[in-house]
């Protein structure tokens, strides 16, 4: 309901031609991120909150639409049906083969989250709190209260469709968050799929593509250890778009294409920024490769193939615009360029996220393909012999240049973005051209020795790459980055039921990034869990204004040196009008045994190495 019928239906209406059904499935569910994300900026601009039954009759009206869509095509008839089954049974197979695949993607992301009481890390904190908050609130909410005192202006695409997975499903924020998570993980897979067919791959290419993102590459898997599922949200909703700028250069008279190209970029545009820079770099390449054939044709300049295809980009960006305008507002951008000699980055950090050894090996072996591509692709355009079919592949590493480019520690920065959040998507052109090779490979084999030999070689070598993935990324968590479990989870059930609303805790604390302070175990999840408040709020703090954010972070620095109930201890206790302690045995600086001797503190809990004190003011 939330993740495939509102873009199904948009997508019933805008073309009614065959298409490939996963390719549609894929389209469908970034439309309905992006149609949701739309209809809450809309609601946000008027000033009201859609609210349950606001979203509600949302979810009815896409059911309706596409109720009518089925209605205006005649709809399949129950014989004919069973005509098109005998005629078809291969596709049929085909469909459930890939269907299989897909649910196999969700089981196996949902197995490598199997030890997770909570999702992982201090970013997941802020998305349950985010999520907690459009729950509340009924729709986009206007500042982080009361919560927080700061302005809210988030990319929230996937927050909206978490909200409502929690509304309809029940579950709490964090859960909705970590296991929606998993299934928008195992899409990203689809996606490529999705790229993959415009991009010109044969279809075995492109479930390559497909088999090695969702089973074989270490990325996306590891983003689950840092909970990076805004930024799956935004590839989710990426890939489509791009294979929509593909498809409207391909037919640029194509009304139907434009408009969803228009849709996913303003969609896009709401659910991640990140995905918006690559999404500009690719249209980069795209416009430019149009201009110069509009050129070369000196045609009217009304009829260049490159102002259709800025035309729709532009419109989705302007609908998005209002919100990119409050982003902008509260978070600056820059424009760099850091010389090799001013780089601070480190080489190893950088080595380390393409790692661990199995994926430094598929990853050089990407690299090498794109470089041979490369030289080839060149080569046929010094020839002037560029089939129109390889053109989609030379615009594409093209883009694949630009992303290499922009994850060295130095050149061109486009801040706030670093080289490292460059790396980490590296997977995505690293398996188009891996499964690329491997199809090519196959039809090499098919040509000289037959069908069978190069479609068995495909899945032979297929499967022992998605063991050697599966064996190698069955443990893809870090356990540095998991913060609370089963008895965080149990103490604070405890908390919500026992501590007043109107209490605030001390938590350990330490540094994250910056400037920016971060809990250390359950004390961390205290406020979208349970709705307390804490000394260190979220990392969303660091939206504050300067004064509140540097006394926050300074109560974090505080926490790292604090070694009993010392004077320090009771001035922050004042200070910040704290009380209760919320204490995990092993993790920080503050521990249970130095303060055994306190005598204004009670243990009121304590259970599984948890500890919270009630605090006796005076």
């Amino acid at each position: 309901m939330i993740l495939i019928l509102p873009g199904l239906a948009l997508l019933a209406w805008l073309d009614g031609r065959k298409r490939d059904i996963f390719c549609s499935l894929s389209d469908s569910v970034a439309l309905s991120v992006s149609l949701t994300a739309l209809v809450a900026l809309v609601c946000f601009l008027l000033g009201f909150a859609p609210g349950v039954w606001g979203w509600l009759v949302f979810y009815a009206a896409a059911l309706l639409a596409l109720a009518a869509a089925l209605l205006r095509s005649g709809g399949p008839s129950l014989g004919g049906a069973a005509r098109w089954l005998r005629r078809e049974w291969r596709m049929v197979l085909g469909l459930l083969a890939g269907a299989a695949l897909l649910a196999g993607a969700v089981a196996w992301r949902s197995y490598q989250a199997r030890p997770l009481a909570f999702p992982a890390w201090v970013d997941s904190i802020q998305h349950a709190l985010v999520t907690k908050q459009i729950l509340e609130t009924g729709g986009l909410p206007d500042k982080m209260l009361p919560y927080l005192d700061a302005p809210f202006y988030y990319h929230y695409g996937f927050h909206l469709v978490a909200a409502a997975f929690a509304r309809w499903s029940g579950m709490v924020p964090d859960q909705a968050v970590l296991w929606l998570g998993q299934v928008i993980n195992a899409l990203v897979g689809l996606g490529m799929y999705r790229l993959g067919r415009s991009l010109n791959l044969p279809k075995g290419g492109s479930l390559a593509a497909a088999l090695l993102t969702g089973f074989v590459m270490q990325m996306p898997a590891y983003y689950l250890t840092w909970g990076r599922f805004t930024l799956l949200t935004g590839l989710v909703v990426l890939l489509p778009t791009m294979a929509a700028a593909l498809d409207a250069r391909r037919e640029p008279q194509n009304r139907y294409v434009l408009v969803r190209l228009g849709l996913l970029t303003a969609g896009l545009c709401l659910t991640h920024y990140l995905g918006v820079v690559m999404l500009l770099l690719f249209l980069l390449v795209l416009g430019l490769e149009a201009l110069f054939r509009d050129l070369r044709a000196r045609g009217p300049i009304l009829r260049f193939t490159s102002l259709r295809l800025a035309a729709p980009p532009l419109l989705g960006g302007l609908a998005a615009l209002p919100w990119l305008l409050r982003v902008l507002q509260n978070q600056s951008a820059s424009v760099d360029v850091i010389l090799p000699g001013e780089s601070a980055a480190n080489w190893s950090y950088l080595t380390y996220l393409l790692g661990p050894r199995y994926s430094h090996v598929l990853m050089g072996v990407s690299a090498g393909v794109f470089v041979f591509s490369m030289i080839l692709l060149v080569l046929e355009m010094l020839r002037k012999r560029a089939a129109e079919n390889t053109a989609p592949r030379a615009l594409f590493a093209a883009w694949t240049l630009l992303l290499l480019l922009l994850a060295l520690p130095f050149g061109l920065r486009l801040g706030p973005f670093r080289p490292d959040h460059y790396v980490i998507v590296l997977f995505l052109p690293a398996s188009i051209w891996l499964g690329g090779l491997l199809a090519e490979s196959a039809a090499a084999l098919t040509r000289r020795w037959g069908r069978w030999a190069g479609w068995g070689a495909l899945l032979l070598v297929m499967g022992l790459l998605v063991g050697w993935g599966l064996r190698e990324s069955r443990s893809v968590l870090n356990p540095v980055t998991i913060l609370a479990d089963q008895v965080d989870r149990a103490a604070l059930d405890w908390v919500a039921q026992n501590v007043p609303a109107t209490g605030k805790f001390y938590i350990n604390a330490a540094h994250w990034q910056g400037g920016v302070y971060r809990g250390v175990d359950g004390g961390a999840w205290i406020v979208p869990y349970t709705g307390r408040k804490a000394l260190l709020p979220p990392i969303s703090y660091m939206w504050l204004a300067e004064n509140e954010y540097t006394k926050i972070s300074g109560w974090g620095q505080q926490t790292t040196q604090l070694k009993g109930c010392t004077p320090d201890f009771w001035q922050m206790v004042r200070e910040a009008g704290l009380t209760h302690v919320y204490l995990r045995q092993g993790r920080g600086t503050l521990q249970p045994e130095l303060l055994t001797d306190c005598p204004r503190l009670r243990v009121i809990y304590s259970e599984g190495g948890v500890w919270i004190y009630e605090i006796l003011l005076p």
